[in-house]
């Protein structure tokens, strides 16, 4: 048999007092006595009162529930910066819904109807891979709801965006290959039309032009960088020893570490023979042998960052409007590892 819900009509008839002042009391008004609060709230977790979120949520037009988005829950990178979201989002009384697209843009349409049926106060999103339409972000901004979109971001939608220093970064990890004595640099990269993998190449790119190396598109190749794909590529590229690259920079760590395995069981030496930077500071570079060089996020303060914008067009009740609608765009890190060092 399940326990009856206990009310503030309960706490009242138990203590003799009024139901304004158990309300009052567990709201911690100050018009109410400090003793009087002391004892509403003893008697109330003895009595196993839980507050009605739902008809708060009714009162204050607000659920305190954020909804997020992203591609996968599974990466490093994705973990982090949610963890971000979360502790800051915690810190203001708030609650998150954490849907997943698997880079799926039917998905991510779908998630964007759920939450917005969740009645959530603000969303914080990552596009998938081959989000190309965006007409479901339209329910959210017809309505007052304020948008932040974190790393994966359109350029031409006017929300608030929280980005890494990408060309910096794939300039930093290019020019480091340089700096080894590298001059045939390959350049694995995701969808091209991401704005993190167009920023990542445009750093290649801007590097290998400074050092007056000749920009060669065959050693571009564009794919999806699981694991798999990456080991195919890896492969095809370094068997031929007359086309092989003396150095590869992939653009994320899960796509190197794949191109690490596969130069080992082909013999090759890293990173005497084969130089190679991820991208994402991922734990698993601590681990591979030898441990990978990479370019760090900052993952965690990106989430955090996104959710402060976000708070801030919640309780200014402006969502996108007298709001600056600029990119921020955060420093990147260059952490140099085993894989790549000859010098």
């Amino acid at each position: 048999m399940s326990k009856p819900v206990i009310t503030i009509y309960d706490i009242a008839r138990a203590l003799g007092i009024s139901p304004s002042t158990v309300s009052r009391a567990l709201k911690d008004d100050s018009i109410i006595s400090s003793e009087t609060r002391k004892k509403v709230k003893k008697t109330a977790e003895e009595m196993g009162y839980q507050p009605n979120s739902i008809a708060s949520s009714l009162r204050n037009k607000k659920t305190l529930t954020i909804g997020v988005i992203t591609h996968r829950i599974d990466r490093n990178f994705q973990s982090r910066a949610i963890s971000g979201i979360q502790d800051k989002a915690h810190e203001h009384g708030y609650n998150i819904i954490i849907c997943q697209t698997n880079d799926d843009p039917d998905r991510e349409v779908k998630q964007f109807q759920a939450l917005f049926s969740s009645r959530i106060d603000g969303l914080i999103g990552q596009l998938s891979m081959y989000t190309r339409n965006y007409d479901h972000f339209q329910l959210f901004l017809e309505n007052d709801i304020p948008i932040v979109l974190f790393d994966r971001v359109p350029r031409n939608l006017d929300v608030q965006k929280v980005v890494s220093d990408d060309v910096g970064g794939g300039y930093k990890a290019t020019e480091h290959l340089i700096l080894q004595g590298n001059k045939r640099i390959a350049f694995f990269t995701g969808a091209l039309s991401l704005n993190i993998y167009e920023d990542r190449l445009k750093g290649y790119k801007d590097a290998l032009e400074k050092y007056g190396i000749p920009f060669d598109p065959d050693l571009v190749f564009e794919f999806y960088l699981n694991t798999e794909n990456s080991r195919k590529a890896a492969r095809a590229l370094l068997a031929d020893k007359k086309k092989r690259p003396d150095s590869i920079f992939a653009a994320n760590d899960t796509s190197a570490i794949a191109t690490i395995q596969v130069a080992k069981e082909l013999g090759i030496e890293i990173p005497a023979e084969l130089a190679i930077v991820g991208y994402a500071n991922d734990p698993s570079g601590l681990i591979v042998s030898p441990t990978l060089s990479t370019i760090d996020q900052s993952a965690y303060r990106m989430g955090q960052i996104a959710t402060q914008l976000l708070l801030k067009q919640i309780e200014e009740k402006k969502p996108g409007k007298n709001t600056s609608l600029e990119t921020t765009i955060l420093p990147v890190e260059l952490i140099v590892r085993e894989s790549s060092v000859r010098k």
